[in-house]
């Protein structure tokens, strides 16, 4: 069975679903499907696993011999991963008043059971997705899931906060596997199903999420206490794991060189500066001597980050890469994103569980329920991945990514126009979150579109890295700006905090997208893959 390749015009038969490698100077546009690639389409597509001896440089199939699969099974494989770290990351967060109770603590310590995942996280993804460009994707991915799933056994069967704290810095390495797993199904996907085999993974961000928010509260509702949740996903760590080694293939790693090991240290040490600033200057005090001290510590080592990578022979992140327009539009654009995300979750959660009789405003709900409110968005999120895959298939990735931050602004302005009863805030997530989900597609179509091949792990890494340190932002922003507009000793803050900082990082959202509508006229469709609404 074969595919087409187009190159100046001419045309090569080539394997249905090896990697093309990317014109840096390209986005993902649409082609017309040849004859070929239409008969080929009408046949059941298997992807082939066998095992075979190891090959340098890459990773080696763990399935059994013999064996072949249709590849949207291979596929479903690939993205069980991402689903479930996506649900471990939501899960967690309906146990903060039950980690008060439970461990005695503070509702600050609480938190930090959440951040603590985060920052871990946001250091392992570009780490592992380089090492996934090395030494094979899928291996790399499996790693990642390891990491998860020993620290939520280490999570279940501990009553110390700080044995807790240690074993959420563990699961944080699982953020990797979002990334890679957009790398590995880019690389099996056939070339004409690459849009939708990246908008599936994209899907199974916000369903996991969707899962996260109501597994969290009712294991918890019906077992009485915290370590049913972080059993209950050990298991399903476990399991994605073994679906991974059974259906996925190994594909040999396209890059060469070796890792950039101080290039990864100062990267650590930076981000851990930067987040951990932005994560706990609420707690500290935006101008108190720890956060400050973080921060510019955070800046100066991320400065002496660049200055390696640009003379290191193998870097971690090409910064040349990072920096081109192309890339750093994108990346720009799904930092907006996660701001814009975390403020909206925010504001509602604090909004539907504000009591009215208090504060003047609110719906007075429960933790639980006010997490119900959020569900029927992250639903309907994961409908506007796949939708967005159907439309890069008629424009470019880049375009569609412009017209999603300018859905994902309408969404956070209307919310801060229209909150005033539970119907109003499910209606404007349910409507406006298809924009997240077809913004976190169009982004990473578009970043594997404008890469090489070899790069592809890294990249996309660390588009999810900015995504991650933009949730970072958007918490932080959202609380300085409701803590500015509450008076001292006042009790609950007004509902104005949050309309205010719905309304400035909705507008941040739209005017991200006015560089990727300014590059739209240069940036010419690609021609090497037919439209994935055909797919």
């Amino acid at each position: 069975m074969t595919g087409v390749r187009r190159s100046g015009g001419a045309r090569s038969a080539m394997p249905l679903g090896a990697g093309l490698k990317r014109d840096h100077r390209c986005d993902l546009g649409p082609a017309a499907p040849t004859a070929a690639q239409t008969s080929a389409r009408q046949r059941t597509r298997k992807v082939t696993l066998g095992r075979g001896p190891a090959r340098k440089g890459g990773d080696v199939s763990g399935a059994s011999a013999g064996r072949s699969y249709p590849f949207p099974l291979v596929l479903c494989g690939v993205a069980l991963g991402p689903f479930t770290f996506s649900l471990l990351t939501t899960a967690v967060l309906p146990l903060v008043p039950q980690l008060v109770t439970h461990f005695d603590t503070t509702i600050g310590s609480a938190n930090l059971v959440v951040t603590m995942a985060f920052l871990s996280g946001a250091v392992a993804t570009p780490l592992l997705g380089r090492l996934g460009d090395l030494f094979g994707k899928r291996r790399m991915l499996v790693v990642a899931l390891t990491f998860a799933a020993v620290g939520c056994l280490l999570a279940a069967t501990t009553d110390s906060l700080l044995l807790l704290l240690i074993a959420r810095f563990i699961q944080g390495p699982g953020t990797a596997s979002i990334p890679l797993g957009i790398a590995v199904a880019a690389d099996l996907a056939p070339p004409e199903r690459t849009r939708f085999a990246i908008g599936f993974l994209a899907m199974s961000f916000p369903l996991g999420a969707v899962a996260g928010f109501a597994v969290g509260g009712a294991v918890t509702d019906v077992f009485g206490n915290v370590h049913a949740v972080f059993w209950l996903l050990a298991v399903l760590s476990l399991l994605a794991i073994a679906v991974l080694l059974w259906l996925v293939p190994a594909r040999p790693a396209v890059a060469t060189g070796g890792v950039d090991v101080l290039g990864a240290v100062l990267l650590t040490a930076g981000l851990l500066g930067v987040l951990l600033a932005l994560s706990e200057a609420g707690a500290w005090g935006w101008i108190a001597a720890p956060t400050v001290l973080s921060f510019v510590a955070g800046l100066v080592f991320l400065g002496a980050w660049v200055l390696v990578g640009l003379r290191s022979a193998n870097p971690l992140v090409d910064i040349r890469t990072f920096v081109r327009p192309a890339v750093l539009t994108a990346n720009l654009a799904s930092m907006a994103t996660g701001a814009a995300q975390f403020v909206i979750l925010g504001a509602v959660s604090a909004i539907a569980q504000s009591d009215p009789a208090v504060a003047g405003y609110g719906l007075g709900l429960g933790v639980f329920a006010a997490s119900l409110i959020l569900v029927p968005g992250m639903a309907s999120q994961s409908l506007g991945a796949v939708w967005s895959s159907r439309l890069m298939g008629r424009h470019p990735a880049s375009l569609v990514l412009a017209h999603s931050l300018v859905g994902v602004g309408a969404v956070l302005l209307a919310a801060s126009f229209w909150n005033s009863s539970a119907v109003a805030l499910v209606v404007v997530c349910a409507v406006g979150f298809p924009a997240f989900g077809a913004s976190a597609a169009s982004a990473a179509v578009h970043i594997v579109g404008v890469v090489d091949t070899s790069e592809r792990g890294v990249a996309t890494g660390m588009n999810i890295l900015l995504r991650m340190i933009g949730n970072a932002v958007g918490l932080a922003g959202m609380s300085a700006i409701v803590a500015a507009v509450t008076p001292t000793g006042s009790g609950p803050p007004p509902e104005r905090g949050y309309e205010l900082a719905l309304r400035l990082f909705g507008v941040l959202a739209i005017a991200s997208s006015i560089p990727l509508l300014r590059r739209r006229a240069s940036i010419r469709p690609r021609a090497t893959e037919p439209s994935s609404s055909q797919a």
